[in-house]
């Protein structure tokens, strides 16, 4: 009866071993900065001396009109306002549109062909991108200039 009992909280316990680790350093580097970083924003403080609370007057600040901080955050807000309608739809979207024409191939072996080259982008880096291409278009050493006897300069 008591190895029966000592199996029952065994098999309750071990989920948290499991997730206690990612618990952890989620409540470290996410909850505690954020609900820290509201607490910070009622206070006056210069990062040296003691924090004095001044409760509503940086949010005052904020949206006063005219004032460098106003100004910056309109212009940060519109930034991320225009990024979030243009860029989420066609994140969405496209894959969405890839995928759909991805089925449409009926070759299998094109098909895999096409699933290489889309996730081929998710594995490379940016770095090994972009000094691919620099090597393809170099204008003298470069492969597509060789190939259609063009002496293009491409960047």
């Amino acid at each position: 009866m008591n190895t029966l009992k000592k199996n029952k909280i065994k098999d309750k316990l071990a989920p948290l071993f499991f997730i206690g680790p990612h618990l952890i350093f989620f409540l470290i580097f996410v909850v505690f900065p954020f609900f820290y970083g509201i607490v910070i924003s009622f206070t006056k403080w210069d990062m040296m001396g003691k924090a004095e609370f001044i409760w509503f007057d940086n949010y005052k600040t904020l949206f006063t009109a005219g004032n460098v901080f106003n100004t910056s955050f309109i212009e940060g807000l519109k930034a991320t306002v225009t990024y979030t309608v243009f860029m989420v739809p066609l994140l969405i979207i496209v894959p969405l549109l890839l995928a759909v024409l991805l089925l449409a191939v009926k070759n299998e072996k094109l098909r895999g062909v096409f699933q290489a080259i889309l996730y081929a982008s998710s594995v490379l880096s940016v770095a090994t991108v972009v000094l691919t291409w620099d090597l393809l278009l170099d204008r003298e050493l470069g492969l597509i200039n060789n190939w259609l006897q063009l002496e293009t300069n491409w960047k």
